[in-house]
């Protein structure tokens, strides 16, 4: 596998995503008889606060992905031990399972990564805060007027 192929694939993705707390809910295959070259893969992220909802594509990357003729089932594990829920565990066949040692250091990590990526993105938002002040003209810093109350 090319250096730049590195870990690019569905199965991949999926293993990142659920370090970072996301879980399978469901699974589904097609027999599309697809290319294995030049195959794109597609991930949608929606946010049912907010709204967002975003599709990402990397085109062009050959397929890594298991066979889907094996068993593709999802599964779940949970416990309750001294009257208490224990975390649940959730996997899908196809996509395999790291070892929880694996799991929990990649999520370190990733979460390290996210806290660089949000302090990064808050330090623009401050930039860009202080670039529009700047941009003001004396004019307008002038202007603000005392809020009008009615009595």
């Amino acid at each position: 596998m090319p250096v730049n192929e590195a870990y690019t694939d569905v199965v991949e993705l999926c293993a990142l995503l659920q370090c970072l707390g996301f879980s399978v809910k469901s699974l589904d295959t097609s027999d599309h008889n697809v290319s294995q070259d030049g195959a794109t893969k597609t991930v949608i992220i929606n946010c049912q606060s907010s709204g967002l909802h975003v599709v990402l594509e990397s085109p062009g990357l050959s397929c890594s992905c298991p066979s889907t003729h094996q068993n593709s089932g999802v599964w779940q594990v949970s416990g309750v031990t001294g009257g208490k829920q224990l975390d649940k565990e959730f996997g899908c066949t196809l996509l395999g399972a790291l070892p929880k040692a694996h799991r929990d250091k990649l999520t370190q990590e990733l979460r390290e990564m996210i806290r660089c990526i949000k302090q990064h993105n808050e330090s623009v938002d401050v930039d860009q805060q202080k670039a529009k002040e700047i941009n003001k003209s004396t004019s307008m810093i002038e202007l603000n007027t005392p809020e009008k109350r009615l009595i």
